[in-house]
Parts: C-alpha cells; structure tokens; sequence
C-alpha cells in the first residue's frame, strides 16, 4: 500500500537534521520534521487499515465530524514509505523515504499530522532553499513512487522546481 496525501493550507517545517550518510559519510543527507492539518482520509494509508477502521476515530455522523477519542494527544506509528515523491514549496525531490508519523484526529475528519521526511543525496542549493523554510508554512505533499520496480537512479538531479 502506498501513500498519497497534501497538507491542507501549508505544513510548518518544524524541524531539520542535516547529516552524512554511506559508508565513507560521504553522501549528504537531510531530514525535514513538517506538521500541517490533513484530511483523514491518508489514516487508512498509515496504519495499514481500510478506510472504514480508519473512520472509527471520528463521529461521522455529527455535524462537525467530531475526533471520538478527546484523549488522546498523539498516536505515534511505525510506518515507512520509501521511493516517495515529496513536494516542498517550489522543489520537488524524488526518492524520499517518509516516516515516524504522529498523528491526533481532529474535527472534521481531519488530522493534525507530523511526519519526517529523509532526503538522501542531496545538494547543497537544497539545503539552502530547506533551511529557508524553517518554521515556515510551505505547501507540502507525499505520493508513493508510481511504479514501484523502477531501479530508480539513473544518475540525475534528484531534486526539481515545480
């Protein structure tokens, strides 16, 4: 199962960790921690679930669609989603792997969603153009990679403007 989802009226990015990655820490590396409000709907995507078991966290039958469970302050998952593409602000970067979801139902069928996001193999105009983004709203969405036996690296830019 795939992922396919774009935070409603931006996402803030809340958090980035630069490192270096590979064998030799030769490879630069960036994770990017963003928080937004989503549609409820990508809850049945990150637990695994159908998307009648995802609904039970709701009172769909109110008018305002009410989170059932007032508890609860954050739900932490496991999943991961590799060969993501990720859209951020005006760059789009392809291969990333999204991951350590938290989420907490909200009215109206929507999610108050965080999730952080590896990019691998990146540039340094990238990590420019992230750091500008730090605790900014920016528009952001996640999609599976379409097909999902592509190899992939082909050598080129991983990153483009949109």
């Amino acid at each position: 199962m795939g992922i396919n989802f774009e935070y409603k009226d931006n996402a803030t990015v809340e958090h980035l960790n630069i490192r270096k990655e590979g064998s030799d820490k030769d490879v630069l590396a960036i994770d990017v921690k963003v928080n937004g409000e989503t549609g409820g709907k990508v809850l049945a995507q990150i637990l695994g679930c159908s998307d009648k078991q995802a609904t039970g966290f709701w009172d769909l039958k109110s008018e305002e669609q009410r989170a059932t469970y007032t508890g609860v302050t954050e739900i932490d998952t496991w999943t991961e989603f590799e060969t993501c593409t990720v859209k951020i602000g005006i760059k789009q970067f392809r291969g990333a792997k999204v991951r350590r979801f938290k989420f907490k139902p909200i009215n109206h069928h929507m999610l108050d969603l965080t999730c952080s996001i590896s990019l691998s193999d990146i540039h340094d105009k990238d990590v420019a153009y992230l750091c500008e983004q730090m605790k900014e709203d920016v528009a952001v969405s996640i999609e599976s990679q379409a097909d999902m036996f592509d190899e992939g690296d082909d050598g080129e830019d991983q990153t483009e403007e949109v």
